[in-house]
């Protein structure tokens, strides 16, 4: 990747991170349609899948099962919860 790509690139992604709106992602970066611009939305969804496996890895492992928890937490319904996790 060139240098001057990788600085565009970086500068996205912190937008994105930063909670930017796409459409001032998109004028910044001088794209002409804002499907190139979307590209940068899927590495900000990824980050968050990634986070939420490394949360639920790491409470796996360091914390003990308790019914209580749970019963509060309806894992059940976990599917529901992380899609709700997703979409904030």
């Amino acid at each position: 990747m060139h240098p001057v790509h990788s600085f565009r690139h970086s500068c996205a992604v912190r937008m994105v991170s930063e909670g930017k709106p796409i459409s001032e992602i998109k004028n910044r970066l001088g794209h002409s349609n804002v499907q190139s611009t979307m590209v940068y939305l899927q590495l900000d969804l990824n980050q968050k899948r990634q986070l939420q496996e490394d949360f639920i890895q790491f409470t796996r492992q360091h914390l003990k099962s308790d019914p209580k928890i749970d019963e509060l937490i309806q894992w059940e319904n976990k599917q529901n919860i992380l899609e709700w996790i997703d979409n904030l």
